[in-house]
């Protein structure tokens, strides 16, 4: 014996909907800074009242011992909480990505919280995402520090992560304040990112457009 349910509705009770008007927003820009020693002065690139905010430094384990704990000692004076996780790929999925808010819930960061994704492609994509969600979207910075992260992923509020099914299919577009891209990181590269980064700005170079092509 079969159920039907009838989902006719009395047309009394439709009534004028309830239109909500959705501001238009202003055109979002946004600096790309390209220099030697940026992160030695994050002074001059941070915002005027940054020693009042709550800075988070996000990073992986490798990045952190070479820039990481350096950035940390030049900002003690607004005492920032710095996290990292395994270097790769493997560590771009949910898990980590909650150890992380867990760990900001923990430190009592609140909505004037500035996130600074310290790193390549994998820690701006997290890092980024948590900026996009954590009470519901505060301010980050990207600050990548591979060839491959400073032609592409740093660059166009890109992030997410990974799940079984595919690469970067949980995510959101949340843009960066600013972009700073150190040219002393490309020091530390191994060739073999060099080489990336180089193929990444030769193909986005020749694909802009057809004339630039040819």
């Amino acid at each position: 014996m079969s159920h039907t349910i009838d989902h006719k509705l009395d047309a009394s009770l439709i009534t004028k909907p309830i239109m909500m008007n959705i501001p238009a927003s202003k055109a979002f820009t946004y600096p790309i800074l390209v220099a030697s020693d940026l992160l030695a002065h994050p002074e001059k690139w941070l915002p005027t009242d940054w020693q009042k905010k709550r800075l988070v430094i996000i990073t992986d384990d490798n990045v952190n011992k070479i820039y990481g704990k350096h950035l940390s000692t030049i900002l003690e004076q607004a005492k920032p909480l710095l996290l990292s996780f395994m270097p790769g790929e493997k560590s771009k999925n949910s898990q980590i990505k909650l150890n992380l808010e867990q760990r900001m819930i923990q430190a009592h960061c609140d909505r004037d919280t500035l996130i600074l994704a310290l790193g390549g492609g994998v820690v701006g994509d997290i890092a980024g995402f948590i900026a996009a969600t954590y009470m519901r979207g505060i301010s980050y910075i990207q600050i990548p520090t591979t060839l491959l992260a400073m032609v592409d992923s740093s660059v166009g509020g890109k992030t997410g992560i990974n799940v079984p099914q595919g690469k970067n299919l949980i995510g959101a577009f949340w843009q960066p304040t600013c972009v700073i891209a150190d040219m002393n990181c490309l020091s530390t590269l191994p060739q073999v990112h060099l080489i990336n980064g180089l193929i990444e700005a030769i193909k986005m170079f020749a694909t802009s457009d057809a004339k630039l092509f040819n």
